[in-house]
C-alpha cells in the first residue's frame, strides 16, 4: 500500500492548497477497484483526492519480473471523501486488471488537519491503528 501523509493541525504546519505524492505505485484488487483509508481527521473535514494513472505493471508471458507499459493519455480519476473513510475507488478498466498502477496522487483538504491516506489493494484500516 502507499502511504501519503497530510499534514496540518497540531504540528504548526498547513499544507495549504493540497498535498502531491509523485509515481506511486498502487496495487488494485481483483475487481478493478483499489482500497482508501483515511485516518487521523480530529475536525469535520471533507476534500478530494485525484488519481492521474499514468501505467501499470504488467507480467510477461513467460511469469519473470513485471514491465511497465505506460498510458498513452494518462487517466484521471476523482474521489470526494467526507470525515474519515474506508472505501473502494472505482477505475475505468485497464487490459490486464488486477494490475499495479503507476500513478501520481494529489490529495486537497477543507481545513488543516494531519490525516494519513493509504491506497492500494488490502489497505482498509491499513496499518490497523491511527498514527496521527
Amino acid at each position: 500500500c502507499a502511504v501519503c501523509d497530510y499534514t496540518g493541525g497540531l504540528d504548526a504546519y498547513t499544507s495549504y492548497f493540497g498535498v502531491w505524492c509523485s509515481s506511486q505505485t498502487i496495487p488494485q484488487r481483483p475487481d478493478g477497484r483499489f482500497d482508501m483509508s483515511i485516518l487521523g481527521a480530529s475536525s469535520p473535514l471533507s476534500g478530494f483526492v485525484y488519481f492521474v494513472v499514468r501505467g501499470q505493471y504488467v507480467t510477461p508471458a513467460a511469469n519473470v519480473g513485471q514491465n511497465l507499459r505506460l498510458l498513452s493519455t494518462p487517466t484521471v480519476v476523482t474521489a470526494q471523501f467526507n470525515g474519515q473513510i474506508n472505501t473502494a475507488v472505482a477505475l475505468p478498466t485497464f487490459p490486464a486488471a488486477p494490475a499495479t498502477l503507476l500513478m501520481d496522487v494529489f490529495i486537497t483538504a477543507s481545513v488543516s488537519d494531519h490525516q494519513i491516506f493509504t491506497i492500494g489493494n488490502g489497505c482498509l484500516n491499513f496499518p490497523g491503528r491511527n498514527y496521527a
